[in-house]
């Protein structure tokens, strides 16, 4: 995980039921780690009944060992936390997902349990022991369902030379083909005038040296904003669209103003621009 991965792939939490799905493997200064992009756990903590074939990008590890040394503002052994329904309440009113908790305590035991918490968008650090030894995303942050938000208005198609279509709404771009099934895909969208278009690809073509990612966000001043390096302002429902379909963590952000469109970068490639919000 990058931060890419707990504050912001990760943000997708799948159902669980039993184990987790793992998907994904890493080590993590020197000891093995595995992921359902909702939970970071260390594989001697986790005793994962199948090992992960993918492999975690490069940058995840660096950022995982940073979070896992990261001062905490809190700590809550399992027996202070209240069982609300399928979640479990901490003291501050962070919320933990039950079924992981509880999976948690059946791996390493309920007295050898606690939670490190570090800020309301932060990944909730899993101490086995006192060991940092794991990241889990809480619930409660900007947009963050187990269903997936709705889909946005498609008001045009754009098609660029080399063939490829992106869907538009009024303040979002992204590539039809990364999108997969979406019920607007027959929905007789027009196509974009060809000067439009050309914008379009100006837009996607900015670069900055230093982009940021899913993972750089923070909670905004609303609950329907996240906010980046610069104080650019995200209108989650279209961050947690992407999150919900698309494997975000190569997705790079490249902003050149707080109120200029964001190039949204995957693997070198432009994938689609995302308006940002006036503060």
């Amino acid at each position: 995980m990058t931060r890419a991965l707990l504050c912001s792939a990760l943000l997708a939490l799948p159902a669980l039921a039993g184990e987790p799905a793992w998907t994904l493997s890493l080590d993590v200064s020197g000891r093995p780690f595995v992921s359902d992009q909702a939970l970071l756990l260390a594989a001697d903590v986790a005793k994962p009944s199948h090992a992960p074939a993918t492999k975690a990008p490069p940058e995840v590890a660096p950022w995982a060992a940073a979070s896992l040394k990261e001062k905490l503002k809190e700590k809550a052994p399992l027996s202070t936390l209240k069982k609300d329904g399928a979640h479990y309440l901490a003291a501050s009113g962070m919320q933990l997902g039950g079924d992981y908790v509880d999976f948690l305590s059946s791996r390493v035991g309920a007295k050898h349990l606690a939670f490190g918490f570090r800020g309301s968008c932060q990944p909730v650090v899993v101490l086995v022991k006192g060991v940092p030894s794991g990241l889990l995303m809480p619930l409660n942050v900007p947009g963050a369902a187990v269903e997936a938000p709705p889909e946005p208005q498609w008001s045009a198609v754009a098609r660029l030379p080399d063939g490829t279509r992106f869907l538009l709404d009024k303040s979002f771009v992204f590539s039809e083909a990364q999108l997969g099934e979406l019920p607007s895909r027959n929905a007789g969208v027009p196509l974009l005038p060809e000067e439009n278009v050309q914008q379009v690809v100006a837009w996607m073509g900015a670069r900055v040296k230093q982009p940021f990612h899913l993972s750089d966000l923070r909670c905004g001043s609303s609950k329907d904003t996240y906010e980046g390096p610069g104080g650019v302002l995200l209108n989650a429902r279209y961050v947690d669209f992407l999150r919900a379909r698309v494997d975000l963590w190569p997705l790079a952000f490249h902003s050149t103003g707080p109120l200029e469109p964001i190039a949204l970068v995957m693997k070198g490639r432009g994938t689609g621009v995302l308006m940002p919000m006036k503060p």
